[in-house]
């Protein structure tokens, strides 16, 4: 679930103009409960016109609590390109007993 979007324009964009965009992690809690991706575009040039920030959770829609996402879902974030802002966010879960 998405709690927060926060849009950053930096430049004026013209009717069909070319831009180029990128996904990166912004934030990862340890288990991956919660999350923020960016997205920023690009002029071909490299000038960045505008950013989107979006800050969530994996959320159980029955227990209405946040919870880890899939195995392999973790490991994509993990492995996802970071953003120079990147930070670590406090995870709601504990870790499992062994």
């Amino acid at each position: 679930m998405i709690i927060r979007d926060e849009l950053d324009y930096h430049r004026e964009v013209s009717l069909l103009e070319e831009l180029r965009a990128t996904l990166e992690l912004a934030a990862l809690a340890a288990h991956g409960s919660r999350f923020a991706i960016q997205n920023s575009f690009y002029r071909l040039c490299g000038q960045r016109v505008a950013r989107v920030k979006s800050t969530g959770g994996w959320l159980d829609l029955t227990v209405r609590k946040l919870l880890g996402p899939p195995e392999g879902l973790l490991a994509a974030l993990q492995r996802a390109p970071r953003s120079e802002e990147l930070t670590e966010v406090p995870s709601n879960l504990k870790s499992p007993k062994g």
